[in-house]
């Protein structure tokens, strides 16, 4: 920038110049004079407010943000772009919970996830619009180490979800949820896992690949409806 000494010495060179043309070297025609250049100050005007970001964001918003943010461990490198950490309905009936998900980043496999919408729909449930689905070990291509931060998620998940009930699907869920990752153990009763009434049961992998389950999976679901509340829709639904 250009100061106040440099603008006068400027002028007055020109000045100068003027006397040379008009050959008055003298300067006895021409006024002297001296400047002295006072720079303007800029205004500088306040930077917009920002939009506060404190109750800018839903709870489940809340909590995709954490995820996204979570470093805790390398899977975070396989979160696909725009990743959740879970699918469906921000107000759920019935939260469905599987141990882990895929390399690709889904829950369950077709295969699975087909037989699990055959549970859903026998249970009279909308998929679209009264399930969740979501996972224990929060970052695609996990195996059985339960990160402290997928817990912390997982908790906050179910705060901003308020399902009416929980099912927990497989034998990391089972472990999260009783502290047993036994199923035969942990199965076929009601308990509450952050105040919500939750079951545990075997996941559709377990069933499709041991059709005995069948019948123990039903009967767990049926508590799991029940605590939701969903009884009498189900026997509406016989008749």
């Amino acid at each position: 920038m250009i100061n106040s000494e440099t603008y006068s010495y400027f002028l007055s060179l020109l000045d100068e110049a003027e006397r040379v043309v008009t050959k008055d070297k003298l300067a006895e025609k021409l006024r002297v004079c001296r400047y002295t250049v006072t720079p303007i100050k800029e205004e500088v005007k306040p930077a917009p407010m920002r939009a506060v970001q404190k109750g800018a964001l839903s709870p489940l918003a809340l909590v995709r943000d954490c995820y996204i943010n979570c470093h805790a461990c390398p899977l975070w490198q396989n979160r696909p772009d725009n990743d959740h950490p879970g699918v469906g309905t921000a107000h759920p009936l019935i939260l469905f919970v599987v141990d882990k998900r895929l390399p690709d980043g889904s829950f369950l496999s077709k295969p699975d996830m087909a037989y699990l919408e055959s549970w859903i729909k026998a249970l009279c449930l909308e998929k679209n619009k009264e399930v969740h689905l979501s996972s224990i070990i929060k970052c695609p291509g996990g195996q059985f180490e339960i990160s402290e931060n997928c817990v912390k998620i997982f908790e906050s998940e179910v705060d901003a979800l308020k399902p009416r009930a929980i099912v927990f699907l497989g034998e990391a869920s089972s472990m999260i949820a009783t502290g047993n990752p036994n199923i035969n153990e942990t199965r076929g009763q009601l308990f509450r896992y952050r105040k919500i009434p939750s079951v545990v049961t075997f996941s559709p992998a377990m069933v499709l690949s041991d059709q005995s389950l069948k019948r123990p999976v039903w009967d767990d679901l049926r508590l799991a409806g029940d605590a939701a509340d969903i009884r009498e829709r189900r026997q509406a639904a016989r008749r």
